[in-house]
């Protein structure tokens, strides 16, 4: 009975309380700093590569740094799944103010190396607060998190809308000129304002850690939540069956029991995530430069113009993507996202490759870029929730490929912003076909698998009727042999 409870309890929606509500609101704030202070980098790009005297190809190393250092935050958090799950408000209080040292060092540094340093340990940080935040989410909120991811990274693109907002005032006016003094020096207040936004946040953190490290003093209660956890992986077809446990590594853990679905299912997620993360980095960061290239004549005060709409359109898809998953499935939201990306994609390269772009149709563009890139990473993950048991592992493995995606393609896309920026829309396209065909191989795979399930759930009714039926048929023929004697 116990065991049927825990299966039962599992599929229930879990209830809204209010220390819910206040840690999902800090959340909310902890990415709008996230997004404070990871988008400071797209404005201020042409400035730190000036300190720093490299091109795009060397600002590209810089950002595939701080890759680097979420890459290997993730991985480290996949092995050590137990201290990500016991101590996720430790990771985002460590991120923070980890956070709060490297932005207040970073207007600082005038070579190539210690910016690639100061950018790996920011991914580091970066990815505390990920990790962190996101298995914080899922552990909250369960079958739920739907529309408190989308509304918790909402507030990367209110963050990101007022990184470009606070730089504004400290960007010169008119075409830059990199021989004026002032050009290294006037970023470094709105970096230091960034980095006590972060001290204060951590802080916000710090207040929870310690209340959850009081909790824990009955050790009791811990030992049977544990257990409660362990014992909920079944068999879906069958809930008669008893509890299987399974390695906490092993695919069938994801796959509810599954193997051969868990596993492939898992590699499908992993590469898609890759895309999808790549592909919103690659615009976010070099939106800004690609504004500033010659041919437009844009000032520096009319691009950040131009990426404040981006984040403002990033933002409001982002609300409408939260609203819409409450009333429609996540696939069916995913589906809609993915053909208007495609669609959009296509007008980027016939108006770049053929008609030749004005300054208001770069705005119209990137505003629309904004607005149909927003959701697909919450949404992304709500889906994964959905159809995988997500374990710290799985998630680990998952924000690993969020960090190569973002290594790889940001790399990728300075070589090509050397070479011919035209070519910026086109690795954009590319990763949106590649990224279109994975979630359709999935969307099959998932498709099948329900499928079966089903099948074999019917196969099991059926089979407990003609018991029940064989069963009917001896009561029927003792009954008769009794009343014939």
């Amino acid at each position: 009975m116990t065991e049927k409870k825990a299966i039962e309890s599992l599929s229930e929606k879990p209830p809204i309380t209010l220390q819910k509500l206040i840690r999902t609101i800090l959340l909310v704030l902890s990415w709008f700093i996230l997004g404070l202070c990871g988008e400071i980098i797209g404005p201020t790009m042409t400035i730190l590569a000036h300190n720093i005297q490299v091109t795009f190809n060397g600002i590209a190393s810089v950002l595939a740094s701080g890759s680097a250092g979420g890459l290997i935050t993730n991985i480290f958090c996949g092995i050590f799944q137990n201290f990500t799950n016991n101590y996720s408000e430790l990771m985002l209080t460590t991120g923070f103010f980890l956070s709060t040292l490297l932005m207040c060092i970073t207007p600082f540094i005038h070579s190539l190396i210690p910016m690639c340093t100061i950018f790996f340990l920011q991914g580091v940080s970066s990815s505390f607060v990920n990790m962190g935040g996101t298995n914080l989410l899922i552990d909250m909120w369960s079958i739920r998190v739907a529309t408190p991811l989308n509304i918790v990274h909402l507030g990367y693109g209110f963050g990101a809308i007022s990184a470009n907002l606070l730089v504004r005032p400290f960007l010169n006016d008119g075409n830059d000129t990199l021989s004026s003094p002032s050009f290294n020096t006037t970023i470094r207040t709105p970096y230091l304002i960034s980095g006590i936004l972060c001290f204060l946040i951590g802080l916000g953190h710090l207040i929870f850690c310690v209340q959850k490290q009081l909790e824990k003093s009955n050790p009791n209660e811990i030992q049977q939540i544990d257990q409660a956890i362990v014992e909920t992986v079944s068999l879906q077809c069958d809930t008669r069956i008893k509890k299987t446990k399974f390695p906490q590594y092993s695919p069938r853990t994801c796959g509810n029991g599954s193997f051969t679905f868990g596993l492939i299912l898992s590699l499908l997620f992993i590469m898609y995530i890759f895309f999808v993360s790549g592909t919103d980095q690659i615009f976010a960061k070099f939106y800004f430069s690609f504004l500033k290239q010659d041919k437009f004549a844009i000032s520096s005060n009319d691009a950040s113009w131009g990426v404040i709409c981006y984040w403002l359109s990033y933002s409001i898809g982002r609300l409408v993507c939260a609203v819409l998953s409450i009333f429609l499935p996540v696939y069916i939201c995913l589906t809609i996202t993915w053909c208007a990306g495609l669609f959009l994609a296509v007008i980027w390269n016939i108006y770049v490759w053929v008609f030749g772009l004005t300054i208001g149709g770069l705005f119209i563009l990137g505003s629309l870029t904004g607005f149909i890139i927003a959701p697909l990473f919450p949404l992304s993950f709500a889906w994964f929730t959905q159809n995988l048991n997500v374990i710290p592992p799985l998630l680990a493995a998952l924000l690993c490929a969020c960090g190569l995606g973002s290594l790889i393609l940001q790399k990728i896309a300075g070589i090509l912003m050397d070479m011919n920026q035209n070519h910026f829309p086109t690795l954009l396209t590319g990763s949106i076909i590649i990224t279109m065909i994975l979630y359709i191989i999935s969307s099959v795979v998932i498709f099948f698998h329900k499928r079966n399930v089903k099948t074999r759930r019917n196969s099991l009714v059926n089979d407990e009727e003609e018991e029940q039926q064989m069963k009917d048929r001896n009561n029927i023929r003792k009954n008769s042999i009794i009343l014939s004697f």
